[in-house]
Formats: structure tokens, sequence, C-alpha cells
């Protein structure tokens, strides 16, 4: 994933709490994206996916 993705996917997950689907037993989706982006934040050197959320800007964009 692109750096510039990745930040449009930790806005997307922050701007989507409480998550908007369902998410009753059975529906893993959620779970499956906060799992992705904790392992996406660790390879930039992020403990997990809010604090990449609130530290990480991709070189070039403005927040």
């Amino acid at each position: 994933m692109f750096d510039e993705e990745y930040r449009v996917f930790l806005d997307l997950l922050m701007c989507c709490d409480p998550w908007p689907v369902g998410t009753e037993r059975g529906n893993d989706g959620h779970e499956i994206l906060l799992k992705f982006a904790d392992k996406q934040a660790k390879c930039r050197g992020y403990e997990n996916w809010v604090v990449a959320f609130h530290e990480f800007m991709p070189m070039g964009v403005k927040p």
C-alpha cells in the first residue's frame, strides 16, 4: 500500500467509528481491516493504526 493510500485508509477507519457496517457474529470484516491497518502501521514504525492516524503524514501531503 502506498503512503497516500494508507493516509486515506486511516482517515476512513477513524471517521467510521463506530463501524457503520454490521458487526454481528460471523462478520469479521472490520476486525480484518483493523489488523491490516495495524500491520501497515508497524511497517511504518508506529505502535498501531491509531498512533499512525495522529502522526503519519506522507511526503507532499498537507494536513
